[in-house]
């Protein structure tokens, strides 16, 4: 074998492994993107941060309030595309309209360290199916499920000791404890029609007992 042969068999080795390397690298890369892929994230507190993934989760986590937005917040052209809402532990509070007009959102988990859900968080969610509100909410501002059409039942932990205008409005069946002494007027609920055995349910002005 000549020496341009071998030269020839040595760059083909070469320009071979250069390739392998490229497609396993290209393969891990993919592989870490598609398990961790955030199509958006950054900042919504001192202390907290928001994820936004490719499956349609919205999260956020850390510690402490989350800021105010007067002017809309910074996930506002997600929100179309947001079908889940994920409050972790740590957080002690959700801005006013951080949710607003989710109009594909469907469920929502919030921990049990949030205290105060602010005007409007969670109104205009059209198809929003489920909430839980933990024993550590306080305050429920106005309209924050107002307009929840689907939301056809949501239970009052005895923590929440404020309730603001018309928070549940056109959400069918509030349950109320009977240990609850949440202040408000209106309640929010509007729910003529709507019953559910063995609880009470109060009308959204007069607090009437209707079951």
């Amino acid at each position: 074998m000549n020496k341009r042969s071998k030269l020839k068999i040595i760059s083909a080795l070469f320009f071979s492994v250069i390739l392998l390397v490229v497609l396993v690298t290209t393969i891990i890369v993919q592989t870490f993107a598609e398990d961790n892929a955030y199509v958006a994230n950054g900042t919504c507190g001192q202390n907290l941060t928001w994820t936004f993934d490719n499956e349609g989760t919205f999260t956020v986590s850390g510690t402490g309030s989350m800021y105010g937005y007067p002017y809309g917040v910074p996930w506002n052209s997600l929100k179309d595309d947001i079908e889940t809402v994920n409050i972790k532990n740590g957080v002690t509070s959700i801005c006013e309209k951080a949710f607003s007009n989710c109009v594909n959102l469907t469920s929502v988990t919030i921990s049990n360290s949030v205290k105060k859900i602010d005007n409007s968080a969670f109104s205009g969610c059209f198809v929003l199916e489920s909430v839980i509100l933990p024993d550590s909410v306080i305050s429920i501002g106005n309209n924050a499920f107002s307009n929840c059409y689907i939301l056809t039942n949501i239970t009052i932990p005895d923590s929440v000791k404020t309730i603001d205008n018309n928070a549940f409005g056109q959400v069918k069946n509030i349950i109320y404890s009977e240990n609850m002494n949440a202040e408000g007027s209106p309640w929010g609920a509007n729910c003529a029609n709507g019953y559910i055995d063995g609880v009470l349910i109060y009308s959204d002005v007069t607090k009437t007992k209707l079951c």
